[in-house]
């Protein structure tokens, strides 16, 4: 019966007493065929024992091999520390680590820990410098296997370790004039605007916003799940946005909808997002630096950052480098000791 299976290849050989026996292989060139416990299969075994050792075969076939850079991304995968992760983090890690198995998915996790790979990995960035962002994403979801792998003891160290970052660019300086937010407001839909209020009123970030229910507004506060830090916080809701957000009717069970009345994918909104700025002659601006913006009017009205902080998510050295660039930006802040110095000039 094996003879009549596809894929079984039969190499014959010859006993010390000249007595002739069979070895049997996954197709051509591939394993050898044995029984689960890893005894190899003789001529006198049963059919369903050559039909299973194929198909075990053909899976170790799709499996990457042991102790590789691709085996340790299945392995991550299945552990608890993945689990762990938030989905937006392990859909990143995911198609960073379709480039990082492309790359390196066939070295060996010796390979890896050898002394002078880091250069090769640090050559390997390097070569996606002209994009820095992505770059640093990437080495992140390497040194993050890495850092599993040394926890596992499947490795000795991390080389991907304190590696520091390519890009250099800081947005504590890239706030929202008041003129660019009414001009903004202005334009924008009633679903954008409302996003945009919510925004410069809690100083929360986009995911958090976007992600806001009914059942997390009491009629005074939002209670935001902040996905980054995990902390949940309650904001207070200026008149403003109370009166807003009261008016609104209830279509969804989230807050924040589409024209279509439902929830904003990330994309979608984001899409949006970017068509109201362009209408509005609005550039180098992020909805990202609205959370920027909402701490330098706090500042400004006297606030501590310690306070802010309880409500941002923000570290406190996050908010002492914004203090510091508010302090060179406030022009209206610096306008008025010339003024003052003026008046009182004998």
């Amino acid at each position: 019966m094996w003879l009549k299976l596809s894929n079984v290849h039969k190499v014959s050989a010859k006993r010390a007493d000249g007595s002739t026996f069979y070895y049997f292989y996954a197709w051509r060139g591939g394993p050898r065929l044995c029984h689960e416990n890893g005894k190899p299969l003789v001529e006198n075994d049963s059919p369903d024992s050559f039909v299973d050792a194929l198909e075990r075969a053909r899976q170790d076939q799709k499996r990457p091999a042991r102790n590789t850079i691709s085996w340790l991304i299945e392995k991550f995968k299945e552990s608890q520390d993945w689990e762990d992760l938030k989905p937006r983090t392990r859909k990143d890690h995911l198609k960073h680590f379709k480039v990082i198995k492309e790359e390196f998915g066939t070295s060996s996790l010796l390979k890896a820990e050898a002394q002078g790979s880091r250069g090769a990995f640090k050559n390997w960035r390097a070569s996606m410098a002209h994009a820095p962002k992505v770059a640093d994403n990437h080495w992140s979801s390497l040194s993050r296997l890495f850092t599993f792998a040394v926890d596992q003891e499947y490795m000795s160290r991390n080389p991907c370790a304190n590696a520091g970052k390519l890009y250099k660019g800081n947005r504590a300086d890239k706030w929202w004039s008041p003129s660019e937010i009414q001009r903004f407001r202005a334009l924008a839909s009633p679903q954008i605007d409302l996003a945009m209020l919510i925004a410069i009123s809690t100083g929360q970030r986009q995911g958090d916003i976007l992600s806001l229910l009914w059942s997390q507004y009491n009629g005074t506060h939002l209670t935001v799940h902040q996905s980054k830090t995990g902390k949940i916080v309650k904001v207070l809701c200026a008149p403003d946005l109370k009166t807003t957000i009261d008016k609104l009717p209830r279509r969804s069970t989230h807050i924040l909808i589409s024209e279509d009345k439902k929830p904003w994918s990330q994309s979608g909104f984001s899409a949006s997002w970017r068509r109201t700025t362009k209408r509005a002659g609005i550039v180098d601006r992020t909805f990202h630096d609205l959370r920027g913006t909402f701490v330098m009017m706090a500042l400004r009205n006297k606030q501590k950052i310690e306070d802010i902080a309880l409500i941002t998510g923000h570290s406190l050295s996050d908010l002492r480098t914004l203090e510091k660039h508010y302090m060179g930006w406030d022009q209206a802040a610096a306008d008025d000791v010339i003024l003052a110095f003026n008046q009182n000039k004998i």
